[in-house]
């Protein structure tokens, strides 16, 4: 095996015109200077540092192991690890998010009803809290409020969707004073 240098004739290849022959036969094309041309002849005609047998005893995960058998079951294993921990990270976020919102909902239903009440524009604090949760997805059978004055307190029993939290829910309490 010889690698040599010529240069093409071909007008196609006049931005990269040398060519890498390998016994006469076209190794490389499209390389634009004669000594990076040379260069790469040069290196190829070099005979080989050092010769590195392959174990192929070795298991896989070792270098050189050829393997691959196992590595299915070893994926599997894997995601069956993963998996439900991903899945209550992403249960926990939006549970979370959930409460973040509830309580929201549950200050602002507050601070309407202790307007309302000090206006005296309210039928009662409890059907006005229940008909503001509906608006918000909020079970109004969990919701309770008491007004006195200008001032009311709501509750709302919120539930989870994920084990993160106690299956009997957390309970939220808003208190609000009308101006």
């Amino acid at each position: 095996m010889i690698f040599s240098v010529v240069k093409s004739a071909d007008a196609e290849w006049e931005t990269a015109p040398f060519v890498v022959l390998l016994d006469d036969v076209s190794f490389l094309e499209g390389i634009q200077t004669e000594a990076e041309a040379q260069s790469l002849c040069d290196l190829l005609n070099q005979p080989p540092l050092k010769i590195i047998p392959i174990d192929t005893t070795r298991p896989r995960w070792l270098a050189g192991g050829r393997g691959g058998r196992h590595q299915a079951g070893a994926v599997l294993l894997e995601a069956a690890l993963v998996f439900p921990v991903l899945l209550l990270l992403i249960l926990g976020g939006f549970d979370l998010t959930r409460l973040a919102n509830a309580k929201s909902n549950n200050d602002w239903i507050a601070q309407k009803i202790a307007d309302c009440t000090k206006a005296k524009t309210c039928a009662g604090a409890q059907a006005t809290a229940q008909n503001l949760a509906s608006g918000f997805s909020m079970n109004p059978s969990g919701i309770t409020a008491t007004a006195a004055g200008n001032t009311a307190t709501v509750g709302y029993q919120w539930m989870p969707v994920s084990p993160f939290f106690p299956s009997a829910g957390v309970q939220l309490t808003s208190m609000a004073t009308a101006p």
